[in-house]
């Protein structure tokens, strides 16, 4: 700084024109007496107006002396500037020898213009900055101090964080280059104000005075959250009249919709549009309706399928790799080797992604990619991520999933509420699961807490109330407690029927019900179990004597001696017994109603049993009167109808036992759809609809022996 006053010391003083006095306050100045120097010039300020002035402008730029400011040097300057400008050529060649001249001016005040900005710099305030873009208007450095201004403010907003600083400066700097920047985070800021206590008074109040807030979809997510716990259909109703505009509202309509029209029944959908009359989705629920009167089944034409109604009308043309039935309104479909799901008016509702699916179930379907699962909705957002090793389900509303070889829980809407955490799980059953931890079995609830302690080797699931459990190869039952109603002594334990378990210990059984109770004291009656029942059955259970078989009633009396080779539980009245390597019936009283003739006989189905007679089935009534000769080579009863087998070829029966289909087919097996049937010739393939007991569509080409 003190070079701008060397050139003092080379000054000769002149006499021409200036007095002593003005030649002394530059002496002054150069010997750093401000004060003499600052009198002097501030004397002969109006008539040495230039070299007075000047010489202030150098006083006041000068930080070592007490009048240093950057403002008054300009402000100096600025008169020496002006009053430069109106004296005579002489004039001005005679403050050259003090230094002065246009140059020296535009030199002092550039001097002074970056000084005071490296100082509003070092102040780093708004209103420096501010300051100086005022006072030095015309400087190189205002549009930075201006810059400069505007993002200290904002920082300083930014860093208080609260509305009321960010308003603050909103308002100040309206439109500034961060103004976009701090509207977000005023936004931020209200949000997170008006919402600090997380309650619905405060989310529904801060959507009514900033619905356009970027913050408007957490807060209706929030008050979702809080307002619908367990997605019932009351708690959900009351939400979507609650909170029409809500952007979950559809989503909550959809479930509802989903659990109500679940079976895709028109009744459903009537009786749906009954009692939610304000559903918004009217459109979407009269294409419903009619879609649901309109089975399609998928059929199969060369190398491509499509879908034909019960007509056998080709309604979805020949388009897919491949093709399964639909389910809740939507069907599966392979399209350039991947799956996706398409509605029945053929729109690709989500689109081919996947490397495999499952068909939907509630709303959801498991999807693969990649070898990992997860799940989708209807309208093809992953709801589950695809990150699992397995998703199965779902079963009693749960998911099983499993993450890095543990096993976890997800629920009905796909939202994970179990981490992967346990080395095997079993399905959900009365609101309790067997999960194993630490190779030990317990079981948890569906919040995914301990109900029964992990002490078991073995558990089952719970039925009406009763689980089996084993440990150190002992068996037991217990409640939904956990409380071991039968104590964990015993050999084994059979399946609870008809309200009692035959319960083995040390080669004697006995009978116990669900609360434990002793009903059959121990015997040495042991038998061992009968296919498909193993205790009661029709009021009869099956013993042993001696190595023969007989039954007792829920009393424990013996009502029909041990005196069969071996025999059967009782079903339609009827139990098989076998005597010299031959099959027949008794009835409940074990009377013989049809005689030991049969190599094969199997418990009545109905007023029906299939039978074996030299080599070959039949079907018998419950009299014993052949309804069906034995000369086929199977039959398998499949819900109310037979399938035939003979000589390699097939046909269906109805349950009356009459022909629906010819002899002549290669294969019948079950679609995905319970009313239809697939047949097959060779490749070649047919649809048999057991409504309308018919052939509806074959596929092209195929030919009949």
């Amino acid at each position: 700084m003190r070079l701008i006053f060397v050139f003092l010391s080379l000054v000769l003083l002149s006499k021409n024109g200036f007095s002593q006095s003005v030649s002394k306050g530059y002496e002054a100045l150069n010997e750093f007496d401000f004060f003499k120097a600052k009198r002097i010039f501030e004397k002969k300020a109006k008539r040495h107006p230039v070299a007075s002035h000047y010489g202030l402008a150098l006083i006041r730029f000068d930080k070592l002396n007490h009048f240093h400011s950057y403002d008054s040097a300009f402000v100096q300057v600025m008169l020496a500037d002006s009053f430069f400008g109106k004296i005579s050529a002489r004039e001005r060649i005679d403050l050259l020898d003090f230094g002065i001249s246009d140059t020296a001016l535009a030199g002092l005040q550039n001097r002074i213009y970056y000084a005071a900005f490296e100082e509003a710099k070092n102040k780093n305030t708004p209103e420096a900055y501010s300051h100086y873009a005022t006072f030095f208007r015309f400087s190189e450095f205002e549009e930075e101090a201006r810059f400069k201004e505007v993002d200290r403010a904002f920082q300083l907003a930014d860093s208080a964080g609260t509305s009321a600083a960010l308003s603050a400066f909103i308002n100040k700097y309206p439109g500034s280059f961060r103004d976009e920047q701090a509207r977000q985070l005023l936004d931020d800021a209200l949000f997170r104000e008006f919402t600090a206590d997380q309650s619905i008074k405060s989310y529904e109040a801060f959507i009514s005075g900033y619905p356009e807030s970027s913050h408007r979809g957490e807060a209706d997510d929030a008050l979702y959250a809080l307002n619908v716990k367990s997605f019932s259909t009351d708690e959900l109703y009351s939400f979507v009249k609650k909170y029409p505009k809500n952007r979950n509202s559809e989503e909550a309509w959809d479930m509802i919709y989903a659990d109500f029209t679940a079976d895709q029944r028109v009744e459903s959908f009537e009786a749906f549009k009954q009692k939610f009359p304000e559903y918004p989705y009217q459109e979407r629920l009269r294409r419903d309706v009619k879609l649901a009167s309109i089975p399609l089944y998928p059929a199969v034409n060369g190398d491509l399928w499509g879908y034909v109604d019960s007509t056998g009308k080709n309604v979805l043309t020949w388009q897919f790799e491949e093709a399964w039935n639909f389910t809740e309104n939507l069907a599966m479909v392979r399209l350039n080797d991947k799956i996706g799901y398409i509605n029945k008016a053929g729109i690709k509702v989500v689109k081919p992604a996947y490397d495999d699916g499952e068909p939907f179930k509630n709303q959801l379907a498991v999807v693969e990619k990649d070898g990992l699962y997860g799940l989708i909705d209807p309208r093809g957002q992953v709801v589950l991520p695809i990150e699992y090793e397995m998703v199965s389900g779902p079963v009693n509303g749960f998911y099983q999933v499993s993450k890095d070889d543990l096993y976890g829980f997800a629920d009905r809407f796909g939202k994970l509420r179990i981490q992967p955490q346990y080395e095997n799980t079993d399905d959900f059953s009365e609101g309790l699961a067997a999960v194993t931890s630490n190779g030990l079995v317990g079981f948890i609830d569906t919040n995914g807490s301990v109900k029964v302690p992990f002490k078991y080797d073995v558990a089952l699931q719970f039925q009406d109330g009763a689980a089996r459990v084993m440990r150190n190869e002992l068996v037991g039952v217990i409640d939904t407690t956990g409380k071991e109603v039968i104590f964990a002594e015993n050999d084994r334990v059979g399946a609870f029927s008809e309200g009692l378990c035959k319960v083995t210990r040390d080669g004697r059984c006995a009978f116990f019900d669900r609360k434990g109770k002793e009903v059959i004291s121990f015997k040495s009656w042991c038998s061992a179990p009968v296919l498909g029942v193993d205790g009661f059955s029709e009021g009869l259970a099956r013993i042993e004597k001696s190595g023969k078989k007989g039954y007792i009633d829920r009393s424990g009396k013996l009502v029909i001696p041990a005196r069969y080779e071996e025999s059967g539980y009782f079903s339609s009245g009827r139990a098989t017994f076998r005597s010299r390597r031959k099959w027949g019936y008794i009835d409940k009283k074990g009377k013989t109603v049809i005689e030991a003739r049969f190599d094969e006989a199997a418990p009545f189905s109905g007023r029906l049993a299939r039978v074996k007679k030299d080599g070959f089935y039949g079907l018998i009534s419950t009299e014993g009167e052949m309804k069906l000769p034995a000369s086929y080579d199977d039959i398998i009863q499949d819900g109310e109808f037979y399938l035939l087998k003979k000589d390699d070829k097939m046909q269906i029966l109805s349950s009356e036992l009459k022909p629906l289909t010819e002899l002549v087919w290669d294969d019948i097996r079950r679609t995905d759809d319970p009313h239809v049937f697939r047949l097959s010739i060779g490749i070649k393939l047919a649809l048999f609809h057991t409504t309308l007991q018919k052939v509806f569509w074959e596929e092209s080409g195929l030919e009949k022996e």
